[in-house]
């Protein structure tokens, strides 16, 4: 048999394994490479969402403590701010004098209220009491300045303060 007569008689055979030959080829060369890249894309997109996902749920846990304290930093008119202080100093076993609402600082996310408070305590003790409630206090209190002076009629201290307020817009 010759090389002819082998080629004749598997003639279809080496077609069919040429063709099926050929098919693996175009489907590892286009298929499974087109494939296999945009596997490669959708994993770096999944990465690239993980990471939003990251971002948005700090996002939010931001979210949820700016909505605590903008529950707790509520504006509260100067009545009932007085009265909390007046409630604290009588606590603090403190005499007040005066309180007077001064100016009221508009700032992008808050607001500052401002009182000017004169008192009368017979202790450094008394006035660290009082100081002590302001900030155990459930509303949002600063001391913004401090003046001590003795009483010169009598015994005691002469304390004028400078209370701030601070409620979220």
């Amino acid at each position: 048999m010759d090389l002819n007569a082998l080629l004749t008689k598997y003639k279809n055979v080496l077609i069919n394994a040429a063709v099926i030959l050929l098919a693996i080829f175009i489907a590892f060369n286009f298929i499974y490479k087109k494939q296999q890249a945009n596997i490669a894309i959708l994993e770096e997109s999944k990465k690239t969402e993980e990471k939003k996902n990251l971002v948005l749920d700090s996002i939010s846990s931001l979210e949820k403590k700016i909505d605590a304290y903008s529950r707790l930093l509520v504006k509260k008119d100067a009545t009932s701010v007085i009265n909390s202080i007046t409630e604290m100093a009588r606590a603090s076993g403190i005499r007040i004098i005066s309180i007077r609402p001064a100016l009221e600082q508009q700032r992008s996310d808050y607001i500052r209220s401002t009182f000017d408070l004169s008192v009368k305590a017979d202790t450094y003790q008394a006035l660290g009491r009082f100081v002590s409630n302001m900030e155990n206090y459930s509303d949002v209190y600063t001391v913004d300045s401090v003046d001590i002076h003795t009483d010169t009629q009598g015994e005691g201290l002469l304390i004028n303060l400078k209370i701030s307020s601070i409620a979220y817009k």
